[in-house]
């Protein structure tokens, strides 16, 4: 759970800003560690065979599945990263307005009707991102500038500190 937290308030994987993720941290996260559990099942297996005597057989057992299991893990694994490296040239062919039909290259341009559609959907966007930023910074002027009440302690009475605003002295656009 620490990890998630971290990862998730680090925004190493997702951007909830833009909307994105950057899943290629989390495919080189599967191929660390399938690697690394394919290693140690692989020792562990020849551990297994090097000291196997009769009562031994079922620990083999488990160790040569094990393996086998890990060498399959590492080939999904590589599937994975594959679909994620083709999705992301289908997502780099759409920001050159271009669909792409199949594996091999083939697609064919946007329509007109759909490509103003969505300069319409990012402007929208843009537009509300930029309102919400002017209204938290006329917030957080207000409050500096002692015009308006502070936020409210939470109840667990963690402090909170006044954000000076940079940009009326110039330093944000």
């Amino acid at each position: 759970m620490w990890l998630i937290d971290f990862i998730d308030a680090q925004n190493l994987i997702n951007n909830y800003e833009t909307g994105t993720s950057r899943r290629e941290l989390v495919t080189g996260f599967l191929r660390t560690t399938a690697l690394l559990y394919q290693q140690s099942a692989d020792d562990m297996t020849r551990a297994e065979l090097q000291t196997q005597t009769k009562d031994s057989q079922y620990a083999v057992a488990l160790a040569n599945e094990a393996s086998m299991l890990a060498d399959a893990l590492n080939k999904l694994v590589s599937q994975i990263i594959q679909c994620d490296a083709d999705y992301m040239a289908v997502l780099n062919g759409r920001k050159s307005h271009w669909h792409y039909t199949d594996g091999d290259g083939k697609g064919r341009p946007y329509p007109r009707k759909q490509l103003e559609a969505e300069q319409r959907a990012i402007a929208q966007q843009e537009r509300r991102h930029r309102k919400e930023l002017k209204e938290a910074r006329r917030k957080h002027t207000f409050n500096f500038w002692n015009f308006a009440p502070l936020p409210e302690l939470k109840p667990d009475k963690t402090e909170v500190q006044t954000i000076i605003p940079l940009w009326e002295a110039g330093f944000m656009t």
